[in-house]
């Protein structure tokens, strides 16, 4: 029966905390916005300890990082964000603020802070408050993911590499078409010398066909390739700051594509 009620006590316990640490973050956020700092980072270290979260220790890190003078609670903020953030949502924020604020204190010995992984998911949300630039960042919901980036590489390069592929096809069906034809020819006239006008009309068509082909295969095999560099492009980089543009070259016959960095 203790037995019993022992595990009844922290099945009970578990949630209670659970509870209890939203009930802190839920009173941080309202004091963050009203910016009330100092109780804000109050309630959310509570919040933390009660129920140890990414969520919590980014608006920890916020609050310190809005809050003049508090700029190395930030950083360790910051920092234990990017350690507690499993899923990558914040980690590449956190690192990148966690750099700026040690950037601009400049210490002696700057510590190596690992590097971000290239994700953006901090965006800015333009808010006002006293930190100057550093109150340009998102206060955390629970539940709330910040907004996806632009994966426009890699449905353009998605879009290019089926194109390339339908060529690829296309030029397997011509060069089909241009071998059956070249068979009915070696069939019709078995020494190769052709002795009529649809016999050479039937040549031509059959050259046309492995034209065709040789020119589906090498468009196919460049506009698939293409389309594979832009998805690699966008799987390695994975940034926001991506703009990709096509324009024509003289003549109509071929484009070419920008891709610009910032």
């Amino acid at each position: 029966m203790r037995a019993a009620l022992t595990v009844l006590l922290l099945a009970v316990a578990v949630p209670a905390a659970a509870q209890d640490g939203q009930a802190a973050f839920d009173e941080g956020v309202q004091a963050l916005r009203a910016e009330r700092y100092e109780a804000a980072a109050a309630a959310f270290q509570r919040s933390y300890e009660l129920d140890p979260k990414a969520e919590t220790a980014c608006n920890l890190a916020l609050t310190y990082d809005r809050w003049e003078g508090h700029s190395e609670d930030a950083i360790d903020a910051y920092l234990q964000c990017a350690q507690d953030d499993d899923s990558g949502r914040f980690r590449d924020h956190a690192l990148s603020r966690a750099s700026a604020l040690r950037s601009q204190r400049q210490p002696d010995e700057p510590e190596e802070l690992p590097p971000p992984d290239g994700g953006g998911d901090g965006d800015t949300d333009g808010g006002e408050g006293d930190g100057g630039t550093t109150n340009q960042v998102p206060i955390v919901e629970h539940g709330e993911a910040p907004p996806p980036r632009s994966r426009t590489l890699l449905y353009v390069g998605i879009g290019a590499a089926a194109v390339g592929l339908a060529f690829i096809v296309g030029g397997a069906v011509a060069a089909g078409n241009g071998r059956a034809g070249l068979d009915e020819l070696e069939e019709e006239f078995p020494d190769r010398v052709i002795t009529n006008e649809a016999g050479v009309a039937k040549l031509e068509e059959v050259e046309g066909q492995r034209t065709r082909a040789l020119a589906f295969y090498v468009t196919g095999g460049i506009v698939a390739a293409a389309g594979l560099a832009l998805a690699a492009i966008d799987l390695a980089k994975g940034s926001d700051d991506t703009s990709v543009s096509v324009a024509p070259t003289r003549g109509g016959a071929m484009a070419t594509l920008r891709l610009d960095f910032d």
